[in-house]
């Protein structure tokens, strides 16, 4: 659940607005640019993976997306992209490698559309992580997304009731569709499992869908 942690401390921080990617050093974009990597880079690039034996390629990726994640959590994100860009390059067929690709490029970037495109490349690789659907919802409840982000919650406590964030996502996604009532229902629903929220404000939630309903 390292991932999760991660997004919940910084999703709703203050965007830095980097949003050109010409003004991005190319090791700290995705896939170094896609594409974009002068020789001298790529040889660079080259020595580095055949540094590691082919059958320790998987495992060291791993590593440095663990990483990756480590400086998400310490709002350290042009490392955290050098780290996912290393675990790209040893396994491109990591899953959590376009996982935090599209992490960074919503909370650093404010680039919804590219963040989206890793998520659903993250997705084909890693179709039954409810964890992934977590932070994609909470990249698209955070964004304004709200009907987009309910459905990836909804996804994810398909695969596992025990999501707590999952609830308060969807509090959160249909308070922001003015939707009072259904977020009334998954915060006492949440509740048993720990969602992050008193007695006092679900009761109030709850009092406000009723006079709605009148």
């Amino acid at each position: 659940m390292t991932e999760i942690i991660a997004v919940l401390l910084i999703v709703f921080a203050s965007l830095t607005g980097l949003g050109h990617a010409a003004e991005i050093p190319t090791n700290e974009q995705p896939m170094y640019g896609n594409g974009n990597v002068s020789p001298e880079a790529q040889r660079s690039n080259k020595a580095f993976v055949e540094s590691t034996s082919e059958p320790n390629r998987k495992l060291v990726s791993n590593k440095a997306v663990d990483i990756g994640w480590r400086a998400i959590g310490s709002n350290d994100l042009g490392k955290a992209m050098r780290r996912f860009n290393q675990g790209w390059l040893l396994d491109p067929h990591n899953g959590r490698v376009y996982w935090g690709f599209a992490v960074v490029l919503q909370i650093r970037d404010n680039n919804l559309p590219a963040s989206i495109k890793m998520f659903n490349r993250a997705r084909k690789l890693l179709p039954n992580d409810p964890a992934l659907l977590l932070d994609y919802g909470r990249i698209l409840e955070g964004a304004g997304q709200y009907e987009d982000g309910i459905i990836r919650f909804k996804a994810a406590l398909a695969m596992d009731e025990n999501i707590p964030p999952a609830y308060y996502g969807l509090v959160r996604a249909y308070l922001g569709l003015k939707n009072i009532e259904r977020a009334a229902h998954f915060a006492k629903v949440g509740q048993k499992f720990g969602i992050p929220m008193t007695d006092r404000e679900i009761e109030q939630l709850q009092q406000q869908a009723k006079q709605k309903r009148k």
